[in-house]
């Protein structure tokens, strides 16, 4: 009798379906399950925190600049000599 690769590992695979409903082994077990909830639980933590995140967010960004304010200026510390009233 003769037996082809594809009825082999078809055996092979029934076979070991069959032992393992033998002696209880369903499938990979705790370390898979607990993989799967620490995923879930980052998820969740990632997720909650850009939530936070995002009501940080204005409503909008057209306000306009206060009068004393100094960022556009490329150096932030220094006056400039036009920038002085005239005595």
């Amino acid at each position: 009798m003769f037996l082809d690769p594809a009825s082999l590992s078809a055996t092979a695979a029934s076979a070991a379906v069959a032992a393992d409903s033998k002696t209880g082994d369903i499938g990979p077990g705790l370390v898979t399950f607990s993989i799967v909830a620490l995923l879930a639980i980052a998820t969740f933590l990632l997720i909650r925190s850009m939530l936070n995140q995002i009501k940080k967010v204005p409503p909008t960004f057209d306000t306009p600049p206060s009068e004393g304010s100094v960022q556009d200026s490329p150096e932030a510390g220094t006056a400039h000599p036009d920038d002085q009233p005239h005595r």
